[in-house]
């Protein structure tokens, strides 16, 4: 994947040879992301988001490039689906019939924490029904039961599950528990299983980002050995703040990434869709179908329908990645909104959609004002200079909340009130 240098620097040091050698296989050119925004924005605690700003969501994601996605519509131990689940899924599925969609459901092998007894749907009438919303594949997350009894149950439903699928017309992915602490051959046997069913594609769950990223790729490395070449996907949560940097490592060896747009979820988050997007095309050369230019307008479309926010230092899209001030901002004044400054970042606002942006704050001196100044072609005398850095800092005082700065349409008016024009 060829960027100009005019939009990012990295160091060459990251394709070399020895580097290469060290993550063990040749790099992919290409690999598909598995996107799993909507779900992660429904499971995220405390979000309101409506069927309507989901399908808003899915229609910013295909936008985007995205073209595989995750859903869930799940059971929860009772008789019917989650309402808002089964909704935003058939309308996902009736409107973007481009997309690969999988659904899962906590409830084709029922969650080992369920009552077993006296559970009301699982196995093939849970598949009738996601066939009924539209799904033509579905999934079932397998978590390992503490028993063997209850362990043979388990894999007798999944398989039934698995078969009724099949013959129903329906592709099926498993989606195996807690990967990096499971007992892995008895994880194995399970796997073979399920392929021996039909199984297309096998999701690695390491939801309490037990593995590390080096980790993942010897455990990529004795999965393969054991179970030859089906699709693998990687899930993992942002317990330890490495969830992208693992889906990334796990991507180098052909793992596909479960992502979410600006790291959705609950808990501590998820791998974030954008920094594994960027991470593996400037880092690593990899192309994952997704449009660069669009990483920060999906990111604003995503907080913007789901009114969940963003950190502001969030890397790749947070509102402050951009942002320059005091002396710093020298060169920004000059060299426009979209320019790469290496002395300050490896890519330019503009590969992902963004642009500069100067404030005014604490840390503006004299030196600053009058580039300011000059900037809209005024004179900056030493007497205007200090008036409108006296008036800045009274603004400022002025400010109950972050952020304490002045934009710079706040500045402009400020120096052109100053100067009298």
């Amino acid at each position: 994947m060829q960027i100009p240098e005019s939009l990012a620097r990295v160091s060459p040091l990251n394709l070399s040879p020895e580097v290469v050698k060290r993550v063990g296989a040749e790099l992919p050119s290409r690999i598909d992301l598995y996107d799993g925004t909507i779900r992660k924005i429904l499971l995220t605690p405390g979000a309101g988001t409506t069927v309507v700003e989901l399908v808003g969501v899915a229609e910013a994601l295909v936008a985007s490039g995205v073209s595989r996605m995750l859903l869930n519509v799940d059971w929860g131990g009772t008789r019917e689906p989650n309402e808002h689940e089964a909704g935003i899924a058939r309308e996902v599925l009736a409107q973007f019939p481009e997309l690969d969609v999988t659904v899962y459901s906590d409830s084709i092998v029922p969650y080992p924490f369920y009552d077993m007894s006296t559970y009301p749907k699982h196995g093939p009438e849970i598949v009738d029904e996601l066939a009924s919303l539209g799904a033509t594949t579905v999934a079932a997350p397998l978590f390992d039961p503490v028993d063997e009894t209850a362990r043979a149950e388990q894999v007798a439903r999944l398989l039934d599950a698995f078969h009724h699928a099949a013959e129903s017309g329906l592709q099926t992915v498993l989606g195996y528990a807690d990967v990096g602490r499971a007992d892995f051959d008895r994880m194995v046997s399970v796997i073979e299983a399920a392929i021996g069913a039909g199984a297309k594609r096998i999701d690695l769950y390491d939801s309490y980002c037990s593995l590390s990223v080096d980790g993942i790729r010897v455990f990529a490395e004795r999965l393969r050995d054991r179970i030859g070449t089906i699709p693998l996907t990687l899930h993992t949560h942002d317990d330890f703040g490495m969830a992208s940097a693992i889906a990334v490592s796990a991507a180098t060896v052909g793992i596909a990434p479960d992502v979410a747009v600006n790291g959705a979820s609950y808990r501590a988050g998820f791998a974030a869709l954008e920094e594994v997007v960027l991470t593996l095309a400037l880092h690593y050369g990899i192309d994952t179908g997704i449009k660069l230019e669009s990483l920060v307008p999906l990111s604003e479309r995503v907080e913007e329908l789901s009114r969940i926010p963003r950190h502001p230092l969030k890397s790749v899209t947070g509102t402050n990645l951009f942002v320059r001030g005091g002396p710093s901002a020298i060169g920004y004044l000059a060299d426009g909104s979209t320019a790469l400054d290496a002395k300050s970042g490896c890519f330019a606002p503009s590969l992902v959609g963004g642009e500069w942006k100067v404030v005014w704050d604490s840390r503006t001196n004299a030196f600053v004002v009058a580039a300011k100044l000059r900037q809209l072609g005024l004179e900056p005398t030493d007497e205007v200079v200090q008036s409108i850095i006296a008036e800045m800092r009274h603004g400022l005082a002025q400010r109950t909340a972050y952020p304490f700065w002045l934009t710079d349409a706040e500045m402009n008016e400020l120096c052109r009130g100053q100067v009298g024009v």
